[in-house]
């Protein structure tokens, strides 16, 4: 069986990337591909870029749009897709391996259903290009086949859930019958999108080899975490502490999800202190305020240790430790 991938790339502001990331798929080995350019108002030459792709190769389709941001962007490309699995690709990354979808589609015709295929990365610094971090290797036995819960047990148990939507290959059918879209303008969109995606989900496996190159750049908004970072994570840990909360949901399940929102809110107690405002430090440590609840659900090695703190120092010596830990990371401290 040789099914229809869609490939869908967000495209803005990314000419000295966008030749290098387009190419990585249209050299694939698998041939039946559909891959979306969309065109999110990009006031560079990337526009021109995208149609070029299209003269070059049939398989490559653009959506020109205003600008909308990357969740818009990916929104539109599902909507105008017509395969039967999805890759997001993001424009200034690209894929190391040829054989990516091929060693995909293979997992595919060896099972029955697959509802989603992650794969592993490697991410490397523009501004330091020795400096390369390889994702682990999977334990496929705890995720081939297996249950929802034991696959969100082994994901967020071991502190490597992954968020990014990149990192996996998708039945779109998933998407559109649940309504699995990115949320329009939120920052940390792929950690929204994936609780209703794991909600959703039930057929789960994953390859070893790391064929995604993620790129980290000086300005992206991946690189930098201001206001609005820690505003749209606020609103996330809270929307889904209280979904997880409220509904009925399998118990272990339940306490494994809240226990992501824990290692989620770890994250911000320690990131919030990087914010240089003092008002906005404290409207987001206002909004953490009622959520320390979630500490109890220290479902990781990381979020026990945050959990710890707490219990010992309180909220601010803690995410002052946490921020300083943040940035022992950033200078290459590893512990």
């Amino acid at each position: 069986m040789n099914p229809l991938i869609s490939v869908i790339i967000p495209v803005y502001k990314v000419e000295a990337y966008l030749h290098q990331c387009v190419e990585s798929v249209l050299n694939q080995i698998y041939q039946n591909l559909e891959i979306i350019l969309v065109d999110d108002g990009s006031p560079d030459n990337c526009p021109t870029i995208c149609d070029e792709f299209t003269y070059k190769d049939n398989r490559v389709k653009v959506i020109h749009k205003k600008n909308g941001g990357a969740s818009d962007a990916r929104n539109f490309g599902l909507k105008a897709s017509n395969g039967e699995y999805i890759l997001f690709l993001d424009s200034d990354d690209y894929w190391v391996d040829t054989n990516l979808v091929n060693k995909l589609i293979e997992t595919v015709n060896k099972n029955k259903r697959v509802d989603i295929i992650f794969f592993g990365r490697l991410t490397f610094y523009e501004n330091n290009p020795t400096k390369i971090i390889k994702d682990k290797e999977f334990d496929l036995k705890k995720i081939d086949n297996k249950s929802k819960t034991e696959v969100l047990s082994y994901f967020i148990g071991d502190g490597r859930f992954i968020i990014s939507a990149y990192q996996r290959l998708i039945r779109k059918s998933i998407l559109i019958e649940n309504a699995i879209f990115f949320e329009k303008g939120l920052v940390g969109e792929d950690i929204d999108w994936n609780f209703k995606l794991m909600l959703s989900a039930k057929h789960f496996f994953a390859i070893n080899n790391l064929y995604y190159a993620y790129r980290v750049r000086e300005g992206s908004v991946t690189a930098t975490f201001g206001y609005k970072n820690a505003k749209d994570l606020l609103h996330i840990i809270t929307k889904w502490a209280n979904y997880f909360s409220l509904n009925n949901i399998d118990g272990r399940q339940k306490y494994l999800l809240l226990g992501y929102c824990a290692y989620q809110y770890g994250i911000l107690m320690g990131a919030v202190k990087s914010l240089k405002k003092k008002m906005e430090r404290e409207e987001i440590e206002k909004g953490m305020s009622s959520l320390t609840w979630l500490l109890e659900y220290n479902v990781n090695y990381k979020t026990n240790q945050v959990s710890k703190l707490y219990k010992m120092f309180g909220f601010n010596i803690t995410s002052h430790i946490l921020n300083f830990y943040i940035y022992l990371n950033k200078k290459g401290f590893r512990y």
